[in-house]
């Protein structure tokens, strides 16, 4: 009886013990973290907590953009809809209706209380300290060259003569934008559109055909709410084509392509969402497609064989433009023959106050 006891209490000292140096190793790394926080603060002040801000309004605001849905009479959430199913098959509470997440709805107070919490989390996730800065500079009146986001559309559908770099300035009025505020900005659109509007749809979709077969025995698919995404991206990635990192002769022809096949799915989702019995073989809509594919790659390939054989009238202009921009972000400040070209490069970069 007294082994038994002696044996117990030597017990609950050895978990002690390891309670203890557990929490003397955490002080110790939490307080070395702290203190090497306070002394940069002592020794720089604002200019080392400046990029934290910085860093923390860009992945609000961002966060914000990407993860908060503004869509308050459905109150959907992909995330609680997962977790409720889950622990409802735990329970045995299993039936093909609880599927449905089409029916799902949240209370107000849980929905908004929801979206508060993602934008949260996802501040830490989409931190972007080059971000955050030119985003307060722009409230404060900076201008990083958005007004040339329309010239720089029309890029790739410029033609360029050799030698003269009026692409590569308007690329260079436009940097800041192109380099400090957009590529951010898309890259947060892009997830919201991924997941918040491609996934949640693209789940309705799917829980209702199977609580459909569980209820019915028929499957019952909405195929246009699947054309209508398929659509939705190809007009996005038409749209990401004008602010690729390269344009040339073949940038204009993926453009159109990418837009034109958006055209067609969105035809197609229409049709099928209005009940319309108008081209509906399924061979005949992907020929049409197919068919969309191979004269763009035609038309690609056609272009890049005479460019083999004519390097300098296709190949050359866009390759001026691109040794223009490289040298300014270089900071190659050139000299040359042209009093144009050297008026424009000799311009300092605009940047955003710190």
């Amino acid at each position: 009886m007294g082994y038994g006891r002696r044996r117990s209490f030597s017990r609950s000292l050895s978990i002690i013990a390891v309670l203890v140096v557990v929490v003397l190793i955490f002080s110790a790394l939490a307080g070395g973290s702290f203190l090497n926080v306070w002394l940069n603060v002592l020794e720089f002040g604002d200019l080392f907590i400046k990029p934290f801000y910085f860093s923390i309004v860009g992945g609000l605001v961002l966060s914000f953009i990407a993860l908060f849905r503004l869509n308050f009479a459905a109150r959907k959430s992909i995330t609680i809809w997962t977790l409720r199913t889950f622990l409802i098959m735990v329970r045995g509470g299993f039936s093909p209706r609880m599927l449905d997440f089409e029916r799902f709805k949240l209370s107000t107070q849980t929905f908004i209380a929801w979206q508060f919490t993602k934008v949260l989390i996802g501040t830490f996730l989409f931190s972007n300290t080059v971000f955050g800065m030119a985003f307060l500079s722009m409230l404060e009146g900076w201008d990083p060259g958005l007004v040339k986001l329309p010239a720089i559309f029309a890029l790739p559908f410029t033609s360029f003569q050799p030698g003269v770099p009026s692409g590569a300035a308007t690329v260079i009025e436009a940097a800041p934008a192109l380099i400090m505020v957009l590529p951010p900005l898309l890259s947060a659109l892009g997830v919201r559109l991924l997941l918040l509007v491609g996934l949640t749809n693209i789940v309705k979709v799917f829980t209702r055909a199977l609580v459909s077969y569980g209820e019915t025995g028929v499957i019952t698919f909405k195929a246009s709410t699947l054309e209508f995404l398929a659509s939705l991206g190809l007009a996005w990635t038409g749209f990401n084509i004008f602010l690729g990192t390269y344009i040339d002769y073949n940038t204009r022809v993926f453009i159109v392509a990418a837009f034109a096949a958006s055209a067609v799915l969105a035809l197609y989702g229409y049709l099928d969402y209005s009940g319309r019995r108008f081209l509906n073989n399924i061979y005949l809509r992907a020929g049409l497609l197919v068919i969309l594919a191979l004269l763009t790659a035609s038309v690609a390939t056609i272009q890049n064989t005479i460019a083999d054989a004519q390097k300098l009238e296709y190949r050359g202009p866009y390759v001026t433009q691109e040794i223009y921009v490289n040298r300014y972000l270089a900071d190659l400040n050139i000299r040359r023959s042209h009093t144009t070209s050297a008026k424009w490069m000799s311009r300092p970069p605009t940047s955003p106050r710190f």
